[in-house]
C-alpha cells in the first residue's frame, strides 16, 4: 500500500514539474525586435532576448526620422534633455529601465494593461530606481513587445552587437551633408536610414533665397532633410520618375534585404538597384564608414 501511494505520489510530482517546465518556457529563444510606425520626428523600437523561454534582457530606444542617434544613448549621455527642456522629473533612459524591469519581472506585456491610467497610454505605476514617477507613454513599449515576441526571432548576422550606428558626410558645395543610420540587431542589420540635411544659413529672398529647404516659425528657420520635404524637393518636377526620398527607400531596403551594400560603378551610381537614378555614393561611403568596410 505504502509503495502504491508513494508511486501515486512521484507520479504527480512529475506531472506538477512537467506542467511548471512549460508554463516557464513561455517563448522561442532568440532575440526579437520591433519597430513602430515611422514618425515625423522620433520612432520608437523594442528589443528582447529571451533565454531558456523568458525574457531576460529588454531595451526600449528610439531614432529619429533626421538620423542623429539612438534616442536611449543620448538620454544616458545628457543629450536628449526630457528634464532640462521637456519639465519631466527623470530622463528617458531611467524612465525606459523602470518599463523593462517590470516586463523582465513580469514576462507578459498583455498584464501590463490594466495599469495604464489614461488612454493615452500613461501609468501611475510605475517608479525609477530613483523614486521619480514614470510620465512618458509606456503603452507604446507594450505594444512593440507583444508585436516584437509574435514575430521570428532576428538570424544571427555579421555586423556586430545589437546598437544604433550613425554615419555623417561632409556638406557638399550645395548644402546638402549626406547621413547614414543603421538599427542592428543580433549582428543583422534591421532598418537602414539614408538620408540628407541641408546646412546652409537661410536666406530668405534674394538670389540666395532657400526658404523651400526650412521650416520657418516666426524668428526661427529650422533646415529640413531630404526626407521630410520629400516632394517639394521636386525631382519628378525636373524629370525623374521618382522624388529623391522614395529613391532611398530603395537603396535603404537592397541593404536590409541583402545584408549588404551594393556596388557604385565610376559615376557613382548604384549597381543593380533598379528604380535609382540618384547618386548613390553617398550612402555607399556611409555604409563604408559606418561598419568599418
Amino acid at each position: 500500500m505504502k509503495k502504491r501511494i508513494l508511486f501515486v505520489v512521484m507520479a504527480l510530482v512529475l506531472v506538477v514539474s512537467m506542467f511548471a517546465g512549460c508554463s516557464a518556457a513561455k517563448y522561442k529563444d532568440g532575440v526579437y525586435f520591433a519597430r513602430d510606425e515611422v514618425g515625423e520626428n522620433w520612432t520608437s523600437f523594442v528589443v528582447l532576448t529571451v533565454e531558456k523561454g523568458k525574457i531576460t534582457d529588454a531595451y526600449w530606444g528610439g531614432t529619429n526620422i533626421v538620423p542623429k542617434g539612438d534616442k536611449r544613448v543620448l538620454s544616458e549621455s545628457g543629450d536628449y534633455g526630457m528634464v532640462a527642456f521637456g519639465g519631466a522629473q527623470s530622463e528617458f533612459h531611467e524612465q525606459a529601465k523602470a518599463v523593462e524591469d517590470w516586463l523582465i519581472k513580469n514576462q507578459d506585456p498583455a498584464k501590463f494593461e490594466s495599469l495604464l491610467s489614461d488612454a493615452e497610454g500613461h501609468t501611475t505605476a510605475l517608479t525609477t530606481d530613483g523614486g521619480a514617477s514614470v510620465s512618458i507613454k509606456v503603452a507604446d513599449f507594450f505594444t512593440l513587445a507583444a508585436k516584437a515576441l509574435a514575430s521570428e526571432p532576428v538570424p544571427a548576422g555579421q555586423y556586430g552587437e545589437t546598437r544604433v550606428v550613425t554615419a555623417k558626410g561632409e556638406p557638399s558645395d550645395k548644402g546638402w551633408q549626406d547621413l547614414a543610420e543603421f538599427i542592428v540587431v543580433n549582428g543583422t542589420i534591421v532598418v537602414a536610414n539614408y538620408d540628407s540635411l541641408y546646412t546652409k544659413e537661410y536666406v530668405a529672398e534674394g538670389d540666395g533665397a532657400n526658404g523651400q529647404y526650412f521650416v520657418v516659425d516666426g524668428d526661427k528657420a529650422t533646415a529640413q532633410s531630404k526626407d521630410q520635404i520629400k516632394e517639394g524637393y521636386g525631382m519628378i518636377a525636373a524629370g525623374s520618375t521618382l522624388e529623391w526620398y522614395q529613391q532611398a527607400e530603395l537603396l535603404e531596403q537592397y541593404v536590409v534585404d541583402n545584408q549588404a551594400m551594393f556596388t557604385v560603378n565610376a559615376d557613382g551610381y548604384a549597381d543593380g538597384v533598379a528604380g535609382v537614378s540618384v547618386h548613390a555614393i553617398g550612402f555607399y561611403s556611409l555604409f563604408n564608414q559606418a561598419f568599418g568596410k
